[in-house]
């Protein structure tokens, strides 16, 4: 068990060392997601109404320093609800799918470490991926998926409207809205698709934030432990 106080020492000392006082333009913050993409009928029969699911690990954050970042002691999962397919256009070799509403979430968490399953029962993550301090949230609107399914490619698209969780109550609200951009591909040698899942994500969640008004206080810092 970590003790609170030597957290707050570890993330003073980050703060005030790597998180510049004031600037009059932004800086971004990127995290890099590796994970699993479930749909109810499959990424090549989707149809307006189908559900998404995306189910990851955040496995780097760059800058370090920024927000809380402690991956030698938490796991930080990320998970989506209520995805639902609006729209599906065939355009040539490829497949152009608009999708409404739904959350993103990132868990960081001490205990419980990221479990597959047997695939989402009912497009719902994993209780291993929704325990823990909420660490990211925001809604979701839009979320686009191209596909290429004569390569077994695609790529998901989305923008966050950041409203939630640690990173949120530090850096406060971005200068934009929160970008993510995922690469469906193989997954990393040695890694299979896990049962029920359609394919594997990689990539980034980025965010820019007014460095000004990113400077995390003292007094917000204490309130996180």
């Amino acid at each position: 068990m970590i003790r609170s106080g030597f957290l707050l020492a570890m993330v003073a000392a980050i703060l005030m060392t790597a998180v510049p006082a004031a600037a009059d333009w932004p800086e971004e913050l990127g995290m890099a997601l590796s994970g699993f993409i479930a749909t109810d009928q499959g990424l090549d029969n989707l149809a307006p109404g189908d559900h998404v699911l995306v189910v990851g690990t955040i496995e780097d954050v760059d800058p370090e320093g920024v927000v809380p970042w402690y991956p030698s002691f938490y796991e930080y999962t990320l998970y989506t609800t209520g995805i639902v397919v609006d729209a599906v256009e065939v355009a040539g070799s490829m497949t152009t799918v608009t999708c409404q509403g739904g959350r993103l979430e990132v868990r960081e968490d001490l205990g419980t470490p990221a479990e597959w399953g047997d695939g989402p029962v009912d497009m719902t993550a994993p209780p291993s991926f929704t325990d823990g301090t909420l660490w990211l949230a925001g809604g979701l609107e839009p979320v686009m998926l191209y596909l290429f399914p004569d390569h077994g490619m695609g790529q998901l698209a989305i923008d966050l409207l950041l409203d939630g969780g640690t990173v949120h109550f530090i850096l406060g609200d971005p200068v934009e809205p929160v970008y993510g951009v995922w690469i469906i591909n193989p997954p990393p040698s040695g890694q299979e698709v896990p049962p029920g899942y359609d394919a594997h994500l990689s990539g980034t969640i980025g965010m820019y934030y007014p460095t000004a008004t990113g400077a995390a206080t003292w007094s917000r810092v204490k309130a996180l432990y």
